[in-house]
């Protein structure tokens, strides 16, 4: 398995380029596990989970990195059109987790969100987060990456005030401070918590696949 720069950094290494590939992934990870799901309960937890996660990154996104961004003058228009692709990504998010995993078109609403994240996801990886590298210096960097992951936490916390449901049904303080746990272990430290608990497949697992069957047991 190839192993991502955001794996071999310790967690204040690493540039905000990084943090966000690496949630990138998470929700690439989420949303292929949506459209093969074939179990409806399931399904709904991995609709609840990609909402939290895309909610939460959207507005941390917004109000750390694309408010730092845009001060730069060139970039004002990429900014622009980035937060038009959240807007985008809301609504189709919106149709998904109004619909239900036993509808017909509930594959094909998924299918849309998909594409419109994976549109998002090219165009902010290979055209502003490298056009914003130019300007923004490590330091800048690696302070950003740690703000974002701060206003992440706050804004699943929000949510979790907000809409309970979405965490999954979590129960207590122990429940969800072992989630909080496990998004901070490395994929070697998940695999040995999964040996642990003697989970089949867990070499083949993503990290994100790792930390889902570790909170089923």
């Amino acid at each position: 398995m190839k192993t991502t720069h955001s794996e071999t950094m310790t967690a204040d290494q690493e540039g905000i380029i990084q943090v966000l590939e690496s949630e990138h992934r998470q929700v690439e990870s989420l949303l292929e596990q949506l459209a093969t799901e074939e179990n409806e309960s399931e399904a709904t937890e991995l609709v609840k989970q990609i909402k939290r996660e895309l909610m939460a990154h959207s507005t941390a996104e917004d109000r750390v990195v694309y408010s730092t961004i845009e001060q730069n003058a060139d970039m004002a228009e990429d900014i622009e059109h980035a937060r038009d692709e959240h807007a985008g990504i809301d609504e189709a998010l919106m149709k998904v987790t109004e619909a239900s995993p036993a509808d017909a078109d509930f594959k094909d609403k998924v299918q849309e969100l998909t594409h419109c994240v994976q549109h998002h996801v090219k165009e902010e990886e290979n055209e502003i987060l490298p056009k914003a590298s130019k300007f923004i210096d490590q330091q800048t960097s690696r302070e950003l990456a740690l703000l974002f992951k701060k206003q992440k936490q706050l804004e699943i916390e929000t949510l979790d005030e907000t809409e309970p449901d979405l965490a999954g049904g979590l129960d207590g303080d122990g429940v969800a401070a072992q989630g909080a746990e496990e998004d901070e272990m490395t994929v070697e430290e998940l695999r040995a918590r999964a040996a642990e608990l003697e989970i089949e497949g867990r070499s083949k697992m993503s990290k994100d696949e790792l930390k889902r069957a570790i909170r089923r047991h």
